[in-house]
């Protein structure tokens, strides 16, 4: 970032079946574990809906350009193992939601106003991070822990 010299590609894992197949899969098993589902779903509910609604809906693009949004494999490992940290989200799963939401949104915002494809998810999470301990002062919750986690 400080030198120019790096750069997150939003095609750089590809969109092959198999890649998209693993991701998902393993990032089911995961989520499951660290019961983060929720987050993940709610991000990608709100940024694909808003996509959906503004490119096939509004623009009328064709369906299946939306549907290769959704074979992006860098989307797919964003919203299994980046938005959903167990460390580094809201502990209350009220404020995990509303902030998924926010990221969504920004990120729907940045791809679509300010015209920022190179990932504009991380971008948004990157923004939107200051937010999680004003949101865990007013929602209150129990922190995650792996050791707690895995004596249940």
């Amino acid at each position: 970032m400080l030198t120019g010299d790096a750069w997150i590609s939003p095609g750089q894992w590809g969109s092959d079946a198999l890649l998209l197949f693993v991701v998902g899969i393993t990032g089911l098993v995961v989520l499951l574990r660290v019961k983060r589902l929720d987050t993940a779903f709610a991000f990608l509910l709100t940024f694909l809906g808003l996509m959906f609604a503004r490119n096939v809906l509004y623009l009328g693009w064709p369906v299946d350009f939306f549907g290769h949004q959704l074979t992006n494999g860098s989307l797919l490992l964003f919203a299994f193992f980046m938005i959903t940290d167990p460390v580094q989200t809201p502990v209350s799963q009220k404020a995990r939601m509303l902030w998924a939401v926010a990221v969504g949104v920004l990120a729907y915002y940045m791809a679509t106003k300010w015209w920022v494809y190179s990932a504009q998810p991380v971008w948004a999470l990157f923004l939107l991070s200051p937010l999680v301990p004003v949101l865990d002062r007013i929602f209150k919750g129990e922190r995650f822990s792996w050791a707690n986690n895995a004596a249940k």
